[in-house]
């Protein structure tokens, strides 16, 4: 139904996040990323394009370069903290943490239980974080969370 003269939105700037997140994984230092001027949109688009086996060194290198872990954009912050579970990228655990003790919006909470759920470690984690954060959250996100945590 839409129109063949509809303006189509261009994606140049989502290739070229994709031609850094591939650089990246080339092995193009993260400092050496040209990402000035870089809305939400791009970065979401960028830690998509990363492996979600990304190792812990090239976790910590973004890290060090884009503050991923201290981020206050909670879009990107979700993403973050899913590549780091999947990572096992230890240093983020802590602001994650705070992220699901005052994160009350299922879209954030639902996946990033669903990836702590993977291991058996990060069971234990998302039990003692659930713990403390449950009362916080609408009981329909408890109840979705409850139910993950089976």
């Amino acid at each position: 139904g839409i129109p063949a003269d509809c303006p189509r939105a261009d994606k140049v700037r989502f290739r070229k996040a994709d031609a850094l997140s591939a650089a990246f994984m080339s092995g193009t230092p993260a400092a050496q990323l040209d990402t000035k001027d870089w809305s939400t949109y791009e970065w979401l688009h960028f830690l998509r394009g990363l492996p979600k086996g990304l190792p812990a060194d090239k976790m910590k290198e973004l890290d060090e370069v884009f503050h991923f872990t201290q981020t206050g954009n909670s879009e990107i912050a979700d993403l973050w903290y899913l590549l780091a579970i999947r990572a096992k990228y230890e240093p983020a655990y802590p602001a994650m943490k705070q992220f699901l003790y005052i994160t009350g919006r299922q879209k954030f909470l639902e996946p990033l239980y669903k990836a702590l759920q993977e291991t058996p470690e990060g069971r234990v984690m998302a039990k003692e974080i659930y713990s403390v954060a449950r009362p916080n959250y609408h009981p329909l996100a408890q109840k979705t969370i409850d139910e993950i945590l089976q």
